[in-house]
């Protein structure tokens, strides 16, 4: 329900980004830009890991819940509209009325290029490092999709070209693939010893696919993105 309610959000805010956009086909000239950076933040995973282990006095199957919360580091591509405009002005005569040329077509006056920028846009992540308080850093891929906002007015340099701000915001809905105990296992073997040949296994193996799978886990980050260009 919360990956559904989050999707929800993110789709109207990106909607509306795009029909915004929509008003300045008129201007002209349009130019959307997409841009590449890294990303850092926290990441809050709607549900808790866990960690299996075998406790050394009995050799029985438990579990920890592991932290929720991570640091992550990522690359991120960005896709924020950003528009170069000017504005048409009807021509009108001593009278006030609409001018027009030999041809009978109303006649128009245009200012000067200006350059306007959407606050809101589209990311993409891909975590390429994740630090938390129970594992220590991991270097799993996993990404994620959301919004960026750029905080701050806009600048233009003296040549007229748009300087974006190096800075980003970002809220994404993020997966995450983590290596877990099968279901069925830990239902049947929780609390107990897990007989192998009729011997208790001593020691767990991720690696071993009879009794571990991955598991995606859906979560919500906040980052700061910097922008390489």
């Amino acid at each position: 329900m919360k990956t559904l309610t989050l999707t929800t959000i993110l789709t109207v805010l990106l909607f509306s980004n795009y029909s915004f956009s929509q008003d300045y086909d008129l201007t002209e000239k349009v130019n959307k830009s997409i841009r590449f950076g890294f990303s850092a933040g926290i990441e809050n995973k709607f549900s808790k890991p866990h960690e299996a282990y075998l406790d050394p006095s009995g050799l029985t199957l438990e579990f920890d819940d592991l932290s929720r919360n991570s640091f992550v580091i990522s690359t991120s591509i960005v896709y924020m509209p950003n528009y170069y405009f000017r504005n048409k002005n009807k021509v009108v005569d001593g009278s006030g009325n609409p001018k027009k040329d030999a041809n009978g077509n109303q006649m128009f006056t245009y200012g000067d290029w200006k350059y306007k920028s959407g606050k809101w846009g589209g990311v993409v992540s891909l975590n390429v490092a994740e630090v938390s308080p129970d594992t220590g850093f991991n270097s799993r891929i996993d990404g994620g999709i959301g919004v960026a906002y750029a905080p701050g007015s806009q600048e233009e340099d003296d040549k007229g070209k748009y300087n974006p701000r190096p800075f980003y915001l970002s809220l994404t809905l993020d997966f995450s693939s983590i290596r877990q105990v099968k279901e069925g296992i830990m239902n049947k073997y929780k609390g107990k010893q897990i007989l192998i040949n009729e011997k208790p296994l001593n020691a767990l193996d991720q690696t071993d696919n009879s009794l571990f799978t991955n598991k995606v886990f859906a979560g919500i980050s906040f980052k700061l993105i910097y922008l390489l260009n």
